[in-house]
């Protein structure tokens, strides 16, 4: 009986296929394609170099910043020095930081700074002594006149701060206290010259640092001042000085607050 032949086109089986040509035509969608010579093409192989590169950049960043070695572990023993710079505002306490009955206005937030220098005998606390200085922006008016030209309080405590340290971040919160003095100057041409007070204060500062390297630190702190002047003195043009609790035109005493940005080093 005469042999039929078939047809139906013979089509080899992809594993019959030589090994560059069988990769590009079962590759599946969505995976790096390859060319006959086996190798990856170009697109592909420029995105995993992309990816390599960006690894390799944070890694190397990573080191520079924070390197695991232990001589680059915060140094948290030894003296310590630390400023803070940013804003002060006033707080109410005698006076009202505002309007009284015969003078209009409010006291306003200024430039406020504080130096710290100390011992950390033991990572958990530092012992030592800050300076304060920090200023207000009396804007009152009397009779459509401005009446204060500038305010400004010096401080100046004995401190101590239990610090919490966790990895490179220390938690404290500074406890002082010392003597501080106020100042509020008024306009050229004013029977009063110049009001203020002085006498004991006390601090109450939280602080979060942030060590950079071994022995710098960035941060932020804030500076609570509590006055217990006693009382408030008034300096007149013809040379007179009147001290009094209070006046409907005084605008001292007041408590005082001072925050920002806060740096340092242990050394």
């Amino acid at each position: 009986m005469p042999r039929t032949t078939s047809l139906r086109p013979h089509v080899a089986s992809p594993q019959r296929l030589a090994p560059p040509l069988r990769s590009a035509l079962v590759d599946p969608p969505g995976t790096s394609p390859r060319g006959l010579l086996g190798r990856p093409a170009p697109l592909a192989s420029s995105l995993r170099l992309g990816r390599a590169a960006g690894w390799i950049s944070a890694v190397a960043l990573g080191a520079l910043l924070f390197p695991a070695t232990a001589e680059a572990r915060p140094d948290r023993r030894g003296f310590q020095s630390d400023f803070t710079l940013g804003v002060a505002g006033c707080m109410p306490y005698r006076a009202q930081c505002t309007s009284s009955d015969v003078i209009a206005g409010r006291t306003g937030p200024s430039l406020g700074l504080g130096v710290t220098l100390g011992l950390r005998p033991i990572k958990p606390l530092l012992v030592g002594a800050s300076y304060n200085f920090g200023m207000f922006n009396p804007k009152y008016a009397v009779a459509d006149a401005d009446y204060y030209k500038v305010a400004y309080q010096n401080s100046f405590f004995a401190v101590v701060r239990p610090i919490l340290p966790i990895w490179r971040f220390d938690f404290g919160l500074e406890l002082g206290a010392g003597w501080s003095k106020q100042v509020f100057r008024t306009e050229p041409g004013q029977a009063v010259l110049r009001q203020g007070s002085q006498g004991f204060a006390l601090k109450v500062a939280p602080v979060i640092d942030f060590f950079v390297t071994k022995h710098f630190f960035l941060g932020a702190k804030a500076d609570f001042i509590f006055n217990f002047h006693g009382d408030v003195c008034t300096e007149t043009d013809d040379g007179k000085t009147v001290c009094q609790k209070s006046d409907s035109t005084n605008q001292a005493s007041v408590h005082q607050v001072i925050a920002g940005f806060h740096l340092g080093t242990v050394f």
